[in-house]
């Protein structure tokens, strides 16, 4: 799911993502079981999103941006267990974020899931302290601030906000 988002091109996928996908294969983007990973409901779901709404309006999109940032740098709160535990180390949080977009007011990211849940608030449980850390990562890389933070499951075809404020570190 992750390869197919990187390498789609959102605009013609929204227009028909059959024959995106297709190009991606004949572009050699992507293998048929790879394609078939993601349902065309699931697809329809995404183009049909207030968020990929917002995406679409945006001027700037990045797509799999690696990041490499010292836990330290993080400015997480000083009382927190995992500033304590991080505090005068060299420990590094290494990973992808999966896509930012700029609005006029700052920048949103986006983190893809698949897992089968039933409800957003599992994914929340699961996930929140992974999209703060990666929020306070893009932040420390951009310099800038990053105003909200989503999840969106593949599974339940939704967007799921997370307010990393909520999260204790």
């Amino acid at each position: 799911v992750h390869k197919i988002m990187q390498y789609m091109d959102f605009a013609a996928a929204a227009n028909d993502p059959e024959a995106e996908l297709h190009r991606m294969i004949q572009d050699g983007c992507l293998t048929q079981a790879e394609a078939e990973t993601l349902t065309p409901e699931a697809l329809d779901a995404f183009f049909s999103s207030a968020l990929y709404q917002r995406i679409a309006a945006s001027a700037q999109v990045e797509k799999e941006k690696q990041l490499f940032v010292e836990i330290g740098e993080l400015d997480l709160p000083k009382d927190s267990a995992l500033h304590r535990q991080y505090a005068g180390t060299d420990g590094v949080l290494i990973g992808t974020m999966d896509l930012l977009f700029r609005e006029e007011d700052g920048w949103v990211l986006v983190d893809y899931k698949t897992d089968y849940v039933k409800q957003p608030e599992e994914l929340t449980e699961k996930y929140s302290m992974q999209l703060a850390l990666y929020q306070k990562a893009a932040e420390r890389i951009l310099g800038e601030p990053v105003k909200q933070a989503y999840l969106y499951s593949f599974r339940l075809n939704c967007a799921i906000e997370v307010d990393p404020e909520q999260v204790e570190f």
